[in-house]
């Protein structure tokens, strides 16, 4: 039973890095659009 304790609690640290990665990647991009649109240009 503690094995599958353990393993759930992987799953959910991988699912945290997975969601903050894609967090940062799309601040990334809302970054670059308004930079875009602060010169007056698109990307």
């Amino acid at each position: 039973m503690m094995h599958l304790v353990v393993d759930a609690n992987i799953l959910v640290s991988e699912l945290l890095k997975q969601r903050e990665k894609s967090y940062m990647n799309e601040q990334v991009n809302v970054d670059n659009f308004f930079v875009s649109l602060c010169l007056g240009g698109n990307i």
